[in-house]
Parts: structure tokens; sequence; C-alpha cells
């Protein structure tokens, strides 16, 4: 749907009521939940990563204000990284 302010989805929750989120907050929340889910098997993939080649010779790099400003704010972990 489109509204004055942006775009919205229609969303059907598991006991088949409905509600509408805005576009982008939902995109924003789906990240959110891949990038936690998707931290699990890196671990694991990086560890036996490690096993079969050594280490690897970089540093990890974290989600960060100074980087990517714009994309930790449309996440709304801005305020989270004080």
């Amino acid at each position: 749907m489109t509204k004055e302010d942006g775009y919205y989805l229609e969303i059907r929750d598991q006991n088949g009521g409905t509600g509408q989120k805005h576009l982008l907050s939902y995109l924003a929340e789906l990240t959110v939940d891949m990038l936690s889910v998707a931290d699990q098997p890196s671990k694991v993939i990086y560890e036996e990563y490690c096993k079969r080649y050594g280490p690897i010779p970089l540093s990890y790099v974290a989600l960060v204000g100074v980087c990517i400003p714009a994309f930790v704010q449309f996440l709304g972990l801005d305020d989270k990284l004080d």
C-alpha cells in the first residue's frame, strides 16, 4: 500500500490476524534478524576454515557508525552503539 509517509505491507500473523508495517521498517527488522541468525553459522565456518587452511590474516569488522552510518541508522542500531 502507498500512504503519505511511504509504502506499507500487510502482514498476517500465525493466528490469521493482519497488520500493517512500514516497508523500510520491516526490511530493517528482517535484516537485523538475518544478521543475528547468520552470526552462529559464520563462527562454525570460520573455525572450520582455520582448521583446514590456518588463520585468516584479517581481523573481524563490525557494523559501526564510523564506517556505514546510514546503514546502521536504517537498522535502528545507532542508539545502541553508544
